[in-house]
């Protein structure tokens, strides 16, 4: 993947720093579950109800790689554990998004992502919440490395992965971050939400330890999760004309893969299937925790637009599969899909290391009845952080409604209302046709209005209400039924952020013997001059706050924090104490990285010039009292 050291962190309320200690995985994944709420069209903001998320992720590399850059300290800084643990993956989406569902976070190895999807489809089921954001993110870091063959082992000898092939001889790693939401079907429709399929049935279980060894599949463990999950969605294995498997391509999953699938859909010589199989892994290779969510959206394409696409690399069938005489077969080339009585329909399966398995019943969605227009002018609006995002999300909708065959005006002004968070800049336009919004769009210019009748006196307000801040009442301005439709997202601002190597904290010219020289043509202030022969007032002050806070005594000026037992915990009260001691703002990240009194009492004698030099001597006099024992005067530069 591209970009993974780019995220919008001011839009998600995070601060540079935060943002470059946090793993990639846990940001790609909260922008892309804010973006899948949008393409729902649902405002995060305003959701029918509880809204749960169920995800996962894949090994956090990022975190050994901040040690190698930081150091062991950042084993001990709980901002470094809480941007990096697995844990907050799920947890981080609910809180920044403000949902308020279930939050979980799921870890079933490569069968994370559809297992959560189970989980969220139980969850809507029995009625925990009213949607549910599920998916899984998995990144390689740096994302442009090799792998190390070995033979025998899973990963392929020549970088390609050829599910169900003569030549099949393994996987190769993958990255990926996917997201699907959720809602029961019935609300969904009642709602007008843009259905792209619908979940029959989910089955989920473990191999237990009928099995060679840990890391080896089971064809008696996916044989039953696939025949529960027909059982659950109460369909005929018959009506199934498209699998996408697990499809690793390797000599030993794909047999048994292929042994489960005649046995969980009950196909052989007497019951033959007409069945495709496939595997998006030839395509994008294994992107472990976001392997099974890659294969549920492709399969979702497919059942949309009727159409399976060939499985790269595929020149001919491994004999040893017997894939021909159980009715199965793995397309070359692209073709549409074949004629079925009712409605399309295909399975999904993902199975883990260690064994935990899940097969999905996919069904293509219910036709929507297309609505005429009503002729009346319609009122658009679009809001944005910054006057850049605002530009580029009016050309983003612009581009969107160029390339689509008269999309209906009142639904684009439905979703946009209803289905798109509220920020402080804003921009709106009264419009009649899509060439007027277009128009309007790229020219830019807020408040255009365009068309006549009775109700563009009404519209003409509540645009001026919208720029003025306010918010408005959808349901006066919508007198026509309307539906939500797929429009473009939130423009994030990406911007650079990652961790590397720390410079450290430049010494001050005074320090010891030379406290009295100059730099910069600034004198150095008195109260850095030592006060007992040996320490300054700041080492003094900062081995007192040291001593109390760790318990430790004496405290020397090259100890070391964390030899003293220091950690993030304690790090952070000592900041407190710093920051409640002399007036300057300190920061974790200097305590946790100068690492002794000496090396922290030259940052803050930094910190203190600088802000003493932005002030007056009565302002830095009357400061003085509040310091407790720093000497006076204090000189002003």
């Amino acid at each position: 993947m591209d970009g993974i050291d780019q995220f919008d962190a001011e839009f998600f309320g995070y601060s540079p720093q935060e943002a470059e200690l946090m793993d990639p995985q846990q940001r790609l994944f909260l922008e892309t579950a804010h973006e899948a709420l949008e393409r729902s069209g649902h405002d995060p903001a305003r959701p029918p109800g509880p809204v749960g998320v169920y995800c996962g992720a894949g090994f956090p590399i990022h975190m050994a790689y901040l040690l190698h850059v930081l150091g062991p300290s950042a084993l001990l800084d709980l901002q470094v554990i809480l941007g990096n643990d697995k844990d907050q993956l799920a947890t981080r989406v609910s809180y920044k998004l403000g949902l308020q569902g279930p939050s979980v976070t799921v870890q079933t190895a490569c069968s994370t992502s559809m297992t959560a999807v189970h989980m969220a489809c139980q969850a809507l089921l029995t009625g925990e919440c009213d949607m549910a954001i599920a998916g899984g993110i998995a990144l390689r870091i740096p994302p442009a490395q090799g792998y190390l063959f070995q033979t025998e082992g899973i990963v392929s000898p020549d970088g390609h992965c050829r599910p169900f092939d003569a030549n099949a001889q393994g996987t190769v790693p993958g990255s990926g971050v996917g997201v699907v939401v959720l809602r029961r079907l019935q609300e969904a429709i009642q709602d007008g939400d843009p259905v792209r399929a619908v979940i029959r049935g989910t089955a989920l279980n473990n191999d237990g330890g009928a099995k060679v060894g840990f890391t080896a599949p089971s064809e008696l463990g996916q044989a039953n999760v696939i025949a529960e999950a027909i059982r659950v969605a109460e369909v005929d294995p018959c009506s199934i004309a498209y699998v996408e498997t697990h499809g690793t391509g390797t000599p030993l999953g794909d047999p048994v893969e292929v042994a489960a699938l005649k046995r969980g859909y009950g196909a052989g010589p007497d019951a033959p299937l007409t069945c495709f199989l496939g595997s998006v892994k030839s395509n994008i290779g294994h992107p472990d925790a976001a392997s099974g969510i890659a294969g549920l959206i492709k399969t979702v394409l497919m059942l949309e637009h009727g159409f399976i696409p060939p499985t790269l690399h595929f020149r001919q069938a491994n004999p040893r599969l017997g894939l021909e005489e159980a009715g199965l077969r793995v397309n070359a080339a692209g073709e549409p899909w074949p004629s079925v009585k009712g409605p399309r329909r295909a399975g999904v399966s993902s199975f883990g290391m260690g064994g935990t398995n899940v097969h999905a019943i996919l069904q293509e969605a219910p036709s929507r009845v297309l609505l005429p227009p009503s002729g009346r002018p319609q009122l658009l609006v679009l809001s944005a952080r910054t006057p850049e995002a605002l530009a580029k999300y009016r050309n983003r909708l612009a581009d969107w409604m160029e390339a689509r065959e008269e999309p209906r005006l009142e639904d684009v002004a439905f979703t946009l209302m209803s289905g798109r968070r509220r920020f402080p800049l804003r921009w709106s336009a009264v419009v009649t046709d899509l060439r007027s919004a277009i128009r309007a769009l790229r020219e830019g210019e807020p408040g255009r209005e365009e068309g006549t009748g009775t109700t563009l006196p009404f519209l003409r307000e509540a645009s001026r209400r919208w720029q003025r801040g306010e918010d408005l009442e959808i349901g006066t301005l919508v007198s026509a039924p309307c539906r939500r439709i797929e429009l473009p997202t939130y423009p994030f601002q990406r911007k650079t952020h990652w961790a590397g190597p720390k410079a450290p904290v430049p010494p001050l010219p005074w320090g010891g013997a030379q406290r009295k020289e100059q730099s910069e043509g600034h004198p150095a202030p008195d109260d850095l001059l030592p006060v007992d022969g040996t320490r300054s007032a700041t080492e003094t002050a900062i081995c007192r706050i040291w001593t109390e806070v760790l318990g430790a005594d004496p405290i020397g000026l090259d100890d070391v924090f964390y030899h003293l037992g220091g950690d993030s915990l304690r790090a952070i009260e000592v900041k407190t104490r710093l920051e409640e001691a002399f007036p300057v703002e300190v920061g974790l990240q200097a305590i946790l990285q100068t690492g002794s009194p000496r090396a922290l009492a030259a940052h803050v004698d930094h910190l203190l010039l600088q802000k003493v030099t932005a002030l007056t001597d009565e302002e830095v006099h009357r400061m003085l009292p509040s310091r407790g024992g720093l000497p006076t005067p204090l000189t002003h530069s």
